[in-house]
């Protein structure tokens, strides 16, 4: 059960009783342990934690510096539960995922840690974050305890004329040296950490056989020509991520010394490939093996361990591999994945393995398919039973192929993006896609659409984005009783007019309209701590025809686009610690009702937006809207907020 948020007065009694208890609060104190309360966003938890670090500190500078905030980043979950497991912080080893997913839920449910984004039907969190204030305290209570310290690595310079200069700099890999911070300034290429160490362990160079197993190396922060051969020494590591730049990317044979091995990423340039040595197989630890579109050789008959096959039994995430490499000894060795990436690379001849073998995959639940034209299997019987999730991107399939597509028994959530079907019509002509919840098209030439309600008859939510042809969503889909939204962005206006047929079709039947329902009595509302993830809000209807009052606070909101007829009473309008909005609709200025913009901790943009909405009613000869900033943010946001596909790392 999620705990209930607190509102300003009540986190303000909160965080005074816990830091004061029954003493007099010196006046000084007050207006920093106010903000200082506001700044934990409702969270009672933070609250208290926060105000226990205060308790024994009585220099005002302090609580000033605690107050600062700095700027939130999250982190995608994938890695995070990945580095979990590197970190040995989980102890079910037959199910490392399931226990992941648990222990993120239940730091959610107790407000320790923030939801950033979720999946595109809702039911997964893809990044998250800590509150600031919880980060300084968990570093400041590392610091006092000694119990963990950062080991840094350095990249110098080298003499090797003959190796490219990158390469030189890994050459000189110190993994294990502590580093002053001139050190660290005069370091070329920068510093990057990567390994953890208790305190009374200090690592020498030379100390590589005694690592800690619960190590992990990010080195994503730097390209690379060749693999850096020095990294083979590091045989406890059990996350290794790299990037490189140029076409060709080769795996050295020696890669079976990382035996502990279990997330292996490496990213390249678009089109880029990687080739895999036989010797990869002995890796039999690996749970995740994610690059560019790169080659896998034929599973060994035998293996090193006594003759038995080699396999990757413990295999859930592998991609993108080359259409190539579907024969029967790969099929056999990866018979465990559950997600799975295909991407064709230059002219590939040999699919036919990809065609007859696909369908042996049976744990398989989630699969990418791109660039691969012509190469999928003509029936729904070649695919796994077990598919839940389909992406296809530029694959040129014919519309009428997702006939075939339709038939598969449990596919849940259907991606169809960049031109994934070619032609103008869909016109599914036989029943299909009976559990299918999610439908998104992006970026694909569609124009004519017909279809039923028998088609998807469960069908959730359908999001179309980036198609300029389509104008139309077929009107019998206000028959689908389970679909709860219609999202458009970078659509023509008939597809929304469209949209908002079917939305007054539903309500004429007196089923649940799509969309968010409106609560026609409803004056007041706030959205706190990232109540919504997404970070774009395009209110398609007119709504909120008695709201007076609106705030937002503690939201990734980045794109705010609305006219006066979404909110035609609205009176006041309050902000807070939204870090990436810089504009508030200049349609504002047309509602009559308005009489306070209120601002607080945002940015120095969303600041004009509001004095452009006030000098607007003025230059009309209204009376103008009341514009209240307090404590805006002077350095400017770098907004790296990206809508990426949620089977994104």
């Amino acid at each position: 059960m999620q705990m209930d948020l607190m509102d300003q007065d009540e986190s303000w009694n909160l965080f005074k009783s816990a830091a004061f208890s029954s003493e007099a609060l010196p006046y000084e104190f007050e207006t920093v342990g106010k903000q200082i309360a506001d700044e934990c966003h409702g969270l009672p938890l933070t609250i208290v934690v926060v105000a226990g670090l205060l308790k024994y500190k009585r220099s005002i500078e302090d609580w000033r510096n605690v107050a600062k905030m700095s700027k939130d980043s999250g982190i995608a979950v994938k890695k995070l539960m990945r580095s979990w497991m590197a970190e040995g912080f989980l102890k079910l080893e037959n199910d490392l995922e399931g226990e992941a997913e648990k222990c993120l839920q239940e730091l959610v449910d107790r407000c320790l840690v923030l939801i950033c984004k979720k999946s595109l039907d809702g039911t997964k969190i893809r990044s998250c974050k800590v509150h600031d204030l919880i980060y300084d305290l968990c570093m400041r209570e590392i610091q006092r305890e000694n119990i963990f310290i950062m080991n840094d690595i350095v990249f110098g310079n080298s003499d090797a004329n003959h190796v490219p200069s990158e390469c030189q700099s890994l050459m000189q890999m110190q993994p294990f040296k502590r580093v002053t911070g001139d050190e660290i300034d005069s370091s070329p290429c920068g510093l990057y950490r990567a390994l953890l160490t208790p305190v009374h362990r200090q690592l020498r160079y030379h100390d590589n056989s005694n690592l800690l197993k619960r190590t992990l190396l990010e080195l994503r922060h730097i390209e690379i020509d060749n693999f850096p051969v020095q990294i083979l020494s590091l045989i406890w590591l059990r996350y290794l991520a790299l990037l490189f730049r140029g076409e060709m990317f080769d795996i050295p044979p020696e890669i079976s010394k990382l035996w502990n091995l279990q997330t292996f990423n490496v990213k390249g340039p678009n089109r880029s490939f990687v080739t895999c040595p036989m010797q990869i197989w002995g890796l039999m630890q690996l749970r995740y093996l994610t690059q560019p579109t790169f080659y896998l050789p034929d599973c060994p008959s035998g293996s090193f361990d006594k003759g038995r096959h080699l396999d990757f039994s413990k295999f859930q995430t592998i991609s993108y591999l080359s259409p190539r490499c579907f024969t029967t000894e790969v099929i056999v060795g990866i018979q465990s994945v559950k997600e799975l990436g295909i991407c064709r690379y230059g002219n590939v001849t040999d699919f036919n393995g990809l065609l007859t073998n696909l369908v042996h995959l049976q744990q398989l639940e989630t699969l990418s398919v791109i660039i691969c034209c012509n190469l999928l299997p003509s029936s729904a019987k070649a695919f796994p039973a077990t598919i839940k999730k389909l992406k296809l991107n530029s694959t040129y399939l014919s519309w009428s192929y997702l006939d075939i597509i339709g038939e598969l028994p449990n596919l849940e959530l259907l991606k169809l993006i960049d031109d994934a079907c070619l032609g103008k019509e869909w016109h599914p002509n036989v029943k299909g896609f009976t559990r299918l919840k999610l439908l998104l098209i992006e970026d694909n030439r569609l124009k004519n659409w017909k279809a039923t309600d028998d088609n998807f008859p469960i069908l959730e939510r359908l999001r179309i984005r980036s198609c300029y042809y389509l104008k139309e969503i077929p009107i019998e889909f206000a028959d689908i009783n389970t679909l709860q939204l219609i999202e458009l962005r970078d659509c023509l206006p008939e597809l929304e007019e469209s949209s908002a047929r079917i939305q007054k079709e539903q309500e004429d039947l007196g089923n649940n309209p799509v969309d968010v329902p409106e609560l026609p009595n409803l004056e007041g509302l706030k959205l706190m701590c990232n109540a919504c993830v997404d970070p774009e809000w395009y209110p398609s209807v007119r709504g909120f025809n008695k709201l007076k009052l609106s705030l937002i606070e503690f939201n990734d909101l980045m794109y705010w686009k609305a006219t006066n007829d979404n909110f035609p009473v609205l009176e006041r309008l309050m902000i807070r610690s939204c870090h990436h909005l810089k504009e508030i609709p200049i349609e504002f200025a047309d509602i009559n009702m308005l009489q306070l913009i209120q601002l607080k901790w945002c940015l120095p943009e969303l600041g004009k937006s509001a004095a452009r909405i006030q000098k607007e009613p003025e230059d009309l000869g209204n009376n103008p809207v009341d514009v209240c900033i307090s404590d805006p943010f002077t350095d400017d946001e770098d907004d790296d907020d990206n809508d990426d596909d949620d089977e994104e790392e």
